[in-house]
């Protein structure tokens, strides 16, 4: 029950065909952490179908003990007329020492509360191992605004706090690029011949570094998101250059 706040009795009948024994499962979610937080401008940015999601709302979650069981609640914070429906995706980070610098090309692990719901919530993910993860919290289109409160339940100590955006302490570099078909620079992905004809830009790094690239198509006024097409992002190590 979510929508209550008061108490309210219940009964609860099973019935079988055959024998079985009926009990309380123990509670194991012991330790309990709160965050807040909020969705407004740039930072609404709706589920993953937009582009735009990655300016959500996030949180670090750290995890030390060798196997965790957590519960994440997402409660937005409005008159259950007023609303939105939202959801929650879990992300392990990757370690790109573990990996040995590799720009980790196989996505990490996640966990997601499902379709989304309105007003409220539940991420369940059982036997987590240790390490860092990232909860997003969003809304299911972009522009919805509002506070939310979120709520972690774990079955061992854990702590719960805001990210900070993506690319914090990196130098920020925009360029921007078009494909044009009368160049032929609008070539489609390896699968076809001229792939190699796609725009291309060098990237000359001093020291060894850590390096975000995010590729995004906006959307045309008043166009649809679904007219937007696939796009992809290839980083190719050129030794003597």
């Amino acid at each position: 029950n979510h929508t209550c706040n008061h108490q309210v009795d219940y009964t609860l009948r099973v019935f079988s065909m055959v024998g079985f024994a009926l009990k309380k499962l123990p509670y194991t979610m012991r330790h309990v952490c709160h965050a807040a937080g909020e969705w407004r401008g740039a930072s609404a940015g709706g589920c993953s179908n937009h582009d735009t999601c990655i300016e959500n709302p996030g949180f670090d979650l750290a995890l030390d003990a060798a196997s965790t069981d957590v519960q994440l609640e997402l409660v937005h914070q409005a008159p259950a007329s007023a609303a939105h429906a939202v959801g929650l995706e879990l992300v392990r980070q990757s370690d790109p020492q573990a990996e040995g610098g590799a720009g980790g090309s196989e996505r990490p692990p996640s966990w997601s509360s499902g379709s989304f719901r309105r007003g409220m919530c539940l991420l369940e993910a059982r036997a987590l191992p240790p390490g860092r993860y990232v909860v997003q919290a969003a809304t299911f289109e972009p522009r919805q605004e509002g506070k939310f409160a979120l709520a972690l339940n774990s079955s061992a100590a854990a702590s719960l706090r805001a990210a900070p955006p993506e690319g914090h302490g990196l130098t920020r570099l925009v360029l921007k690029g078009e494909w044009g078909a009368a160049d032929g620079t609008a070539a489609g992905c390896p699968n076809h011949s001229n792939w190699h004809r796609n725009p291309q830009v060098r990237l000359v790094l001093s020291a060894r570094s850590a390096v975000l690239m995010r590729l995004r198509c906006p959307a045309r006024a008043g166009g649809l998101e679904r007219c937007r097409p696939s796009l992809g992002l290839d980083l190719f190590r050129r030794d003597g250059a």
